[in-house]
């Protein structure tokens, strides 16, 4: 058994680069990957941009409408919805030591907002719509073990009714990218703060042809929650 014991550790030695078994493991822990399987329960505040134009009274615009320019000799409105709050969940596994698999799911209820096309008036209608935003995303640290993290993936927003008055429910896609921070208040429980964006693909669908869709728009989101993780 001694004999054993001994060529372990010479090959412990040899594998940590002329390193002591205690130094390669201290305190006989293996390394711990970067993103461990967690779930994530955590509340937002959120910001979605503009997605439609309404384009209309072309060559006779209203001089007492606020949307209209006689110079662009047209009347102009920009829609999409303001910023709100919201809750979500998260569950993350790992896939190398220093990347996770992370999937969520949030949910909040901006409301409806219109503006002119300098901005100088904006409205929020009190016409809030329910906003349901799925996510998958790949976790990576610049080291196993340091607080910062990122993220790519991709979202799927439904909003229901749309974010444009008299419009059904609609779905978009896009991308998204995170950054965030972990801190560990005890071995099983961190919290997580994280700012995420989000490249969209906004749709006219539904709405008439004065309703012109951006071809992308940009949301954030900032976001404080409990990270549970579970140990084997």
């Amino acid at each position: 058994m001694g004999d054993r014991r001994a060529a372990l550790l010479l090959l412990l030695t040899a594998l940590g680069g002329g390193r002591t078994a205690a130094q390669v493991f201290p305190n006989d822990q293996t390394p711990r990957a970067a993103f461990p399987a967690t779930v994530t329960l955590f509340v937002f505040g959120g910001f979605e941009g503009a997605r439609v134009t309404r384009i209309y009274n072309i060559g006779t615009p209203n001089p007492v409408d606020a949307a209209c320019d006689s110079t662009a000799n047209d009347c102009r409105t920009i829609h999409g919805l303001g910023g709100a709050s919201g809750i979500g969940v998260r569950g993350q596994v790992t896939l190398t030591m220093r990347t996770g698999l992370r999937l969520g799911i949030t949910v909040a209820h901006p409301g409806r907002r219109v503006s002119t096309r300098e901005g100088s008036q904006v409205s929020v209608p009190d016409e809030s719509v329910l906003l349901l935003r799925a996510e998958g995303m790949v976790l990576f640290r610049l080291k196993p073990q340091v607080p910062v993290f990122f993220g790519l993936g991709v979202s799927a927003a439904s909003y229901s009714p749309g974010p444009v008055r008299a419009q059904e429910a609609v779905t978009e896609v896009g991308g998204m990218l995170a950054i965030g921070v972990d801190h560990h208040v005890s071995p099983t429980v961190a919290t997580r703060v994280e700012f995420t964006g989000f490249v969209m693909r906004p749709t006219a669908s539904g709405l008439s042809t004065e309703f012109h869709a951006h071809s992308l728009t940009f949301d954030d989101q900032l976001s404080l929650g409990f990270n549970f993780l579970f140990r084997k």
